[in-house]
């Protein structure tokens, strides 16, 4: 079964400000209405925590090899444009993220993920920059 847009639930997309703790903010917002919450940090931090291939990657473009949350900024330097927008693309198109919505933050970062996001033909319902 494919899936149409008119199938999917309300999507959102969020432009949280830098000090404001969007991942978390966001987290909480996600799961007040009942969205999938969607951030570069959180994926990339499973991605390391469960020693997957992309993972590894990711450790090879950080001095350390560790992320946290509160170093996100010196990651989306660091990893890729192209491997962050790979692993946004993967969640956002996720059965759960397409049938339930979804919430995105911390992301697009830069033009270039912004023009990649665009050609991904997803449409948010709602931005949001708070």
């Amino acid at each position: 079964m494919s899936l149409s847009l008119h199938q999917v639930r309300e999507i959102y997309f969020s432009l949280l400000s830098l000090g404001l703790g969007f991942t978390e903010t966001g987290s909480n917002i996600a799961k007040k209405f009942g969205l999938v919450h969607i951030d570069p940090s959180i994926i990339i931090k499973r991605e390391i925590e469960e020693k997957t291939r992309i993972g590894s990657i990711i450790s090879g473009c950080l001095d350390n090899g560790e992320i946290r949350i509160s170093s996100f900024i010196l990651s989306l330097i660091l990893v890729p444009d192209d491997l962050i927008c790979g692993l946004v693309y993967n969640e956002v198109t996720k059965s759960e993220a397409r049938f339930l919505g979804w919430l995105l933050t911390g992301f697009p970062w830069n033009s270039l993920q912004l023009s990649k996001f665009s050609t991904w033909k997803i449409a948010p319902n709602v931005v949001t920059k708070l």
